[in-house]
């Protein structure tokens, strides 16, 4: 299988952006690659050059102070960056809230600045898919990948843009926002569960699929509510909560990945 877009992110800051791009692109039509930041060793590293050239499109994903560490040239955002430029790729700059380009860069992806980009809010994350495909993509989609979501799968791909908008949100400590989300994730893991218990004798794989991703989010939210109601947010206990909320919120943005993939 050859690709059509490569995503280059960092695991701090950008993966959940990017997980949440390659799965809209995959559901356009477009051939994606997008892989784990923590297998890059070795010949792994080649193989992301050899994905690079099949590839028309390179999106770089930019979260706030994203190309700080580009300074060090064995960084492998800088080194994507680099190849894409000196094979003349259609390089899409995807600019997070708070990213500023640096005032100066290394000469070999200085060049990055000059790329057309386009910021992306979750606010309004259909429109930006909308003109990040129609605007700035050069890759043709292939009508035929594509497949009509079940309720399931229509689902799932809701309850991903409410994570990844969660987490934005909190990270910008913007509570009225934070309110109406959970509200939100609340909702639709109902839906979730009343999908989980009706398949559990029908399709029982998909039942499990859907009762895990709730049980996943009970494990996340017992924590984070701990932490949230400590009154001491910087005591060793609090922070003890906040890192098995993190922990925990990662496990079900994974789990809800596998299954929309």
């Amino acid at each position: 299988m050859s690709y059509q877009i490569f995503i280059s992110y960092r695991r701090d800051g950008a993966e959940f952006l990017g997980q949440l791009l390659f799965y809209q692109l995959k559901e356009r039509g477009y051939r994606v690659f997008f892989d784990v930041e923590s297998l890059r060793s070795g010949k792994f590293n080649q193989r992301l050059f050899q994905v690079i050239d099949e590839c028309t499109d390179v999106l770089v994903i930019l979260p706030k102070d994203g190309l700080d560490r580009c300074m060090n040239s064995e960084d492998w955002v800088r080194k994507e960056i680099a190849y894409a430029i000196r094979k003349k790729k259609n390089i899409i700059p995807v600019m997070m809230r708070g990213f500023e380009f640096p005032d100066s860069l290394p000469d070999d992806i200085k060049e990055i600045v000059h790329y057309n980009g386009i910021s992306a809010s979750m606010d309004f994350f259909e429109a930006v898919m909308d003109r990040l495909t129609g605007q700035y993509i050069q890759a043709v989609p292939d009508l035929g990948n594509t497949k009509q979501p079940d309720e399931f799968d229509r689902l799932l791909q809701t309850i991903y843009e409410v994570l990844t908008e969660y987490r934005d949100a909190i990270n910008n400590n913007r509570g009225e926002k934070i309110n109406e989300i959970t509200g939100r994730m609340q909702s639709s893991l109902n839906d979730l569960y009343v999908i989980g218990e009706r398949n559990r004798y029908l399709d029982s794989e998909k039942s499990e699929k859907a009762l895990s991703i709730v049980d996943q989010f009970n494990r996340f939210v017992g924590p984070f509510n701990a932490f949230s109601n400590s009154e001491d947010r910087m005591s060793d206990i609090a922070q003890g909560y906040a890192r098995r909320a993190e922990l925990e919120y990662r496990k079900l943005i994974d789990l809800v990945v596998r299954n929309l993939s």
